[in-house]
């Protein structure tokens, strides 16, 4: 598909099978839900973007971001020991010039970040991460799986594009605080998260997600969401082995007194039967009276089962992995 938005204006909503090679919002007709038409300053300034991806090792779990809400530009990059349970992170929000996101999402995809302690690369080939503490230079080779691409659409004018990529081998090396870490395709996998749209005005959403090698070797990673992606299609997929499975939607239970509480995420046909023991977080709150955010990611790990319809069962038993809860008014 060479353009989300077709001659017309129009976006053929759903699961998309084929790359895009270009998200051109600006020819999307954005108006109001009285149809009057958006002005090209407000078609810009209302279209956010953002890149993630999260890398899993034997001995670590990385995450890092480029997030470009027009008005502000905000990264984020940090590793998570799995024996002591520490995290190590560099954030930062800065003007919004500090971010640029391709709005190629497949060839050409390209997510960076620069400010004066951190700077960030996020491409479909290579993430690379350097501040004072350490830096990462991660080769991402995609060629055993396939990316789930979704449009959906958002409120009553609006949309969302999201891309979940899961997983992909990894190889390079992470070198923090003296000590460096070697990342081998035989063991180390990672997810990319590549979204934008025009979202609503008040947004929330819950999000899980892994990449491993299970025990025999077997390539798995997982995508499960609620909140955004939910009109006509949804966003909830597992790949096993190089193939992608969809599932129903997804229900997350927690309790909000408590953020080590465990998690039980389950779907609607039956494929996902999960719990998420969260072992540590990030977050970010603002509050500036126009905009909002109340942002956690935690890091934990998944058990319990997925089914697929044709190996039956996959059993997972301390799977690392990811989940957040968010709210975001912008």
């Amino acid at each position: 598909m060479e353009k989300l938005v077709d001659p017309y204006g129009r976006i053929d909503f759903g699961l998309i099978d084929e790359p895009v090679d270009l998200i051109n919002h600006m020819d999307f007709p954005l108006a109001t839900p009285s149809g009057r038409r958006r002005p090209v300053f407000l078609r810009k300034m209302l279209f956010k973007q953002f890149s993630f991806a999260g890398i899993n090792c034997p001995e670590l779990m990385i995450g890092v971001a480029v997030v470009d809400l027009k008005y502000a530009a905000n990264a984020f990059f940090y590793v998570f020991d799995k024996a002591d349970g520490s995290l190590k992170e560099r954030k930062s929000t800065t003007l919004p010039f500090a971010a640029s996101i391709s709005p190629r999402p497949d060839k050409g995809q390209e997510a960076i970040f620069q400010s004066s302690g951190l700077r960030i690369r996020i491409a479909c080939d290579r993430v690379q991460v350097k501040c004072r503490e350490a830096e990462l230079d991660a080769v991402l080779n995609r060629d055993q799986t396939s990316p789930l691409r979704i449009c959906t659409r958002t409120g009553y004018n609006g949309w969302t594009y999201t891309q979940k990529t899961a997983p992909i081998s990894v190889s390079g090396a992470l070198a923090i605080n003296g000590k460096t870490f070697h990342l081998s395709a035989a063991d180390s996998t990672a997810i990319t998260d590549w979204s934008a749209g025009y979202f609503r005005r008040q947004t929330f959403w819950n999000w899980a997600a892994a990449t491993a090698i299970l025990p025999g070797g077997r390539r798995f990673g997982m995508n499960f969401s609620c909140g955004v992606n939910e009109t006509e299609a949804t966003e909830n997929v597992f790949w096993i082995d190089g193939r992608r499975i969809k599932v129903d939607n997804v229900k997350f239970r927690r309790n909000p007194r408590s953020w080590d509480d465990p998690w039980r995420i389950t779907s609607a046909d039956g494929r996902v039967s999960l719990s998420f023991a969260p072992a540590s977080f990030r977050q970010e709150h603002l509050n500036a009276w126009l905009v909002a955010s109340r942002f956690t990611q935690f890091l934990g790990f998944f058990s319990g089962r997925l089914t697929d319809p044709e190996t039956g069962d996959i059993r997972l038993e301390k799977c690392p992995g990811w989940a957040e809860d968010h709210y975001a008014r912008w």
